[in-house]
């Protein structure tokens, strides 16, 4: 265990099959660790402030604020609402039962991305709070499940072999067929196989490389044009 927070599991590849339940466990104890969660308080020079959506936490200095207004939230690019207790309390509830009603599906998936990707031993399995993640190999590549914004993720610093190739096929198909939207990150110096489906909406810059976005309801119109991701 890293943190009261964060806790680290090791598998070895013969173990594998046999560890989705231990990790559905530990992850489904975590969210609910994480749905009772209390943002700390503000200082007296700032505002507490969360997102609608995904229930992130930012505090904000009464001097922005009049300068530039609420800040908005990074990763669902709203703006973020005054903090309010029982509102919040409320939209953790909803995420956490949305969460644990699906973990052990999450889990079975992401250990299939995993090994369609390859990993060596031992594979290694990160839970903090409301995030799983999944470090195949020694790399950066890195395949997760976030809970608040109800998505399967990835990041590839390196794209450039058949098993990444078939791995972010998988990812994209498990997050559709769990009614999950995607986020996948492509380093674009190591990018050397194409992306699995034709049209797919990706987009690029410097600062994230290739990217590929989609809420549940994005992926599900996504994946009518492909007779359900075949």
């Amino acid at each position: 265990m890293i943190t009261e927070t964060r806790i680290k599991i090791k598998i070895n590849r013969a173990d594998v099959s046999k560890s989705a339940q231990e990790i559905t466990e530990v992850f489904s104890e975590s969210l609910k660790k994480w749905r009772e969660e209390e943002p700390r308080r503000a200082n007296k020079d700032e505002k507490l402030f969360y997102c609608p959506i995904c229930s992130h936490i930012a505090t904000e200095t009464y001097y922005r604020l009049k300068k530039y207004g609420r800040p908005r939230c990074l990763r669902c690019d709203v703006e973020m609402v005054e903090f309010d207790r029982n509102r919040f309390r409320e939209l953790r509830q909803r995420l956490t039962d949305e969460a644990l009603s699906i973990a052990p599906h999450v889990v079975e998936a992401l250990l299939k991305v995993v090994e369609t990707h390859g990993f060596t031993d031992p594979l290694v399995v990160e839970i903090d709070k409301g995030e799983l993640r999944f470090k195949p190999d020694l790399t950066p590549n890195v395949f997760r499940y976030n809970a608040s914004t109800k998505r399967l993720e990835a990041f590839y610093y390196y794209y450039d072999t058949q098993k990444h190739f078939e791995s972010l096929k998988a990812l994209i198909k498990a997050a559709w067929k769990l009614g999950l939207g995607v986020l996948v990150r492509i380093y674009p110096d190591h990018m050397r196989m194409p992306l699995p489906y034709r049209n797919l909406p990706a987009s690029y810059d410097i600062f994230n490389g290739h990217e590929i976005k989609m809420t549940a309801e994005e992926l599900w119109g996504f994946a009518r044009g492909y007779g359900g991701l075949y």
